[in-house]
């Protein structure tokens, strides 16, 4: 299967350029026969949670113009695509990725942990809980291409996500990214290395590039497997470009590889239980 990770640099409040660019992308990709066409985080609107993205006035539903804009790109073919965008439900916002097909959209995945950090590099305070609702559903498809899970950025520091994903038989897990330059620190957090190792699942990271609002984004998208390593990676840091990376990989390989590694196959439904209830009563101040 191959793989067309977009790391793309969206303007800023500018919906219809942004979808103009992820467009051609679309289009180049299926020429090129990608069976999975992923962008980043918010690729659609921008990333920005400090006031200069205008969130409220860009958000539109799922299906809704910029999805139905990609379906039609894809008649006849059997490629998917994954687009980070501002997805409007009523009076919410959600941070979120719907899943494109040809017949429409197959699911949407919404961000569920989001930021409220303070940047040590801009020194500006990032509060993605001002602008979105946090999702409420692990993201689990099923495609053509086999179980794919969706996560959005923060969602990968939380285990029990790509836990529920791998045991869900997920053999690849898509992961849009807002991730920016932060000097000294590596691009692959050992923790990120972690989560491919204890899951044994094909992790494509999708970052975006270049400045956002005054911060830069730092790129660096890549191929990270379990069994080897991040395989392939894209211009990072603050050379980054736009650019698209190429992967080619089968369901069948990451299965081998997860039959040998014990995580997933002895998993405990009932230590499973009890972290459930453990947790009940840690937020309910027990």
């Amino acid at each position: 299967m191959k793989l067309h990770l977009v790391q793309m640099h969206p303007e800023i409040n500018d919906r219809l350029a942004n979808l103009e660019k992820v467009l051609g992308y679309v289009e180049r990709g299926v020429k090129a026969g990608a069976d999975i066409i992923a962008f980043g985080e918010c690729a659609l609107n921008g990333y920005d949670t400090t006031g200069a993205v205008g969130y409220e006035a860009m958000a539109e539903p799922v299906p809704g113009p910029a999805t139905e804009a990609v379906s039609r790109l894809l008649k006849g073919k059997r490629t998917l695509v994954l687009l980070g965008m501002a997805e409007r439900v009523r009076d919410d916002i959600y941070n979120a990725a719907p899943l494109i097909g040809a017949d429409g959209v197959i699911g949407t995945a919404r961000k569920l942990y989001l930021v409220a950090m303070k940047s040590k590099t801009s020194g500006k305070t990032h509060n993605e809980k001002l602008i979105f609702k946090p999702g409420e559903r692990i993201a689990i498809f099923d495609t053509e291409f086999g179980r794919i899970g969706v996560q959005i950025c923060l969602d990968n520091r939380h285990p029990e996500i790509a836990y529920a994903q791998a045991l869900a038989g997920c053999w690849l897990k898509l992961r849009p990214s807002a991730g920016p330059h932060r000097a000294g620190q590596p691009l692959t957090s050992p923790l990120d290395l972690g989560r491919a190792i204890e899951t044994q699942m094909c992790d494509g990271y999708i970052n975006i590039v270049g400045d956002q609002a005054g911060t830069w984004y730092r790129g660096g998208t890549q191929v990270i497997l379990g069994s080897k390593g991040v395989v392939k990676q894209a211009s990072a840091g603050l050379e980054a470009v736009e650019e698209v990376l190429e992967y080619e990989i089968t369901k069948e390989e990451v299965y081998r590889a997860r039959g040998t590694w014990h995580n997933v196959r002895e998993t405990r439904p009932d230590l499973l239980e009890q972290l459930w209830r453990i947790a009940s009563q840690y937020q309910s101040g027990g």
